[in-house]
């Protein structure tokens, strides 16, 4: 099997697809490379070295919490644990915000594949150089598959990462009181 065999079914579906279609495909490349590197930060909770070794995020709060001291108060809780929080919240916006641009493009495209459609029927024209009918019908639904199989894996793996972001908070919450009673005691 040739590279050449591979490539060109893809290369044809990209043609075929119309305008919209190669930003949808950078959309699902962007949303896969958002979603790789929340999955490794929340399911193997590593943060990405900054100058020393890989790193649990809760290990990392936790030395940031017992160093220079204990924790005062919850004020100095809550602001010691704020940036542990904007980074299992890393990536998020940017992955809901594809999930809901994504079916919108393949609507957009959606719709001038069928405009595309009704001016071919308006000119009488069933096979022009275009595609005609055929071709913006063809362009439409791929698009609109293209929406589609960008958004739905974003919506269930986001709604994942999202549980697992929340009961990653909810550990740093309880490291965060355990600190405290140590600290009152």
């Amino acid at each position: 099997m040739s590279l050449e065999s591979i490539i060109n079914p893809f290369a044809r579906i990209l043609s075929d697809g119309g305008a919209l279609m190669l930003p949808l495909v950078a959309s699902a490349a962007l949303l896969w490379g958002a979603m790789g590197a929340r999955a490794v930060l929340l399911w193997l909770g590593l943060v990405p070295p900054t100058g020393g070794p890989v790193r649990s995020v809760l290990s990392l709060a936790e030395e940031s919490l017992r160093t220079p001291s204990l924790v005062r108060d919850r004020d100095d809780l809550q602001a010691r644990l704020s940036p542990y929080r904007a980074l299992l919240k890393r990536h998020s916006l940017l992955i809901r915000s594809l999930v809901i641009v994504a079916p919108l493009g393949g609507l957009l495209g959606t719709v001038g594949g069928m405009i595309e459609t009704f001016r071919s029927l308006e000119q009488m024209a069933l096979f022009t150089q275009g595609g005609g009918v055929a071709g913006g019908i063809a362009q439409a639904l791929l698009t609109t598959q293209m929406g589609l199989a960008v958004a739905i894996p974003g919506i269930v793996l986001g709604r994942l990462m999202t549980r697992r972001a929340n009961h990653m908070n909810d550990q740093l919450n309880n490291l965060g009181e355990r600190l405290l009673e140590e600290a009152a005691a």
